[in-house]
């Protein structure tokens, strides 16, 4: 039948063979069957511009209603199940896994499944992880990686230290860290009064094109913030900052 009207107009690929014929005309009368009432002219008019504001763009998800009208789209349109289904750019597949949810569990059947999320097939069972939790109290003084190569040596039992670390934390015996605040007082500790009572060593960095790293070594009078000597070394070792002293 399509092939027919491909060749009417003009398009000669090939013609469709005895099987697809009668399968083209089973897929039209089972549709032409769900579309039984009769629709007035308003309503046609308005399936036209439906028709029109349907088309929606690949791999978009259709609400219960939306499904429902291409439906009955498909199955009162003229033009076969094929080109109507390829105006609306919806998959044949997906249109018959409509209509065999729309068959069996009605208008509540094209509504949209929530996803479940499957069980993880590598998950640590509950027994599992209390024994961890166990094993954990009574070596406190273990973490969390030495923990996890305790149980593999004396248990032999495989598992991660970063399945330790969530199991312990999920059951709060991972402590968060204690930080020390350390601010910068307004004066040094060890104040100089004179000159040469304190001196200051230190390293400047230079890197010198198709040359390399060179580093500049100098030493600072605490009091006056002189520099007293200074050195340009090609390493910075222990040793510079001993010959840059003598």
């Amino acid at each position: 039948m399509e092939a027919g009207k491909h060749r009417l107009n003009g398009d000669t690929m090939r013609e469709a063979n005895t099987s697809e014929v009668q399968e083209l005309k089973g897929e039209n009368a089972s549709f032409k069957g769900t579309g039984s009432r009769s629709f007035t002219r308003s309503e046609r008019l308005e399936k036209k511009h439906w028709f029109t504001l349907v088309k929606r763009k690949k791999y978009m998800h259709y609400s219960q209603n939306e499904k429902m009208e291409i439906i009955r789209l498909v199955a009162q349109s003229d033009l076969g199940v094929i080109r109507t289904l390829r105006q609306l750019r919806v998959n044949k597949t997906t249109l018959y896994n409509w209509y065999n949810s729309y068959q069996q569990h009605g208008y509540d059947g094209l509504a949209r499944r929530s996803g479940n999320r499957k069980e993880v097939w590598n998950k640590i069972n509950l027994a599992d992880r209390d024994k961890v939790v166990e094993i954990a109290l009574e070596r406190p003084e273990l973490s969390s990686r030495e923990l996890a190569w305790h149980i593999i040596d004396k248990y032999s039992y495989y598992i991660s230290e970063s399945s330790v670390y969530r199991i312990l934390k999920l059951n709060g015996l991972i402590t968060t860290p204690s930080f020390r605040i350390m601010s910068a007082s307004d004066s040094f500790q060890d104040k100089t009064t004179s000159v040469n009572q304190m001196w200051q060593t230190d390293f400047t960095y230079f890197k010198i094109v198709r040359w390399g790293w060179y580093y500049l070594s100098t030493i600072l009078d605490d009091y006056s913030r002189f520099i007293v000597n200074w050195k340009l070394c090609g390493t910075m070792k222990a040793e510079d900052v001993k010959t840059d002293l003598r």
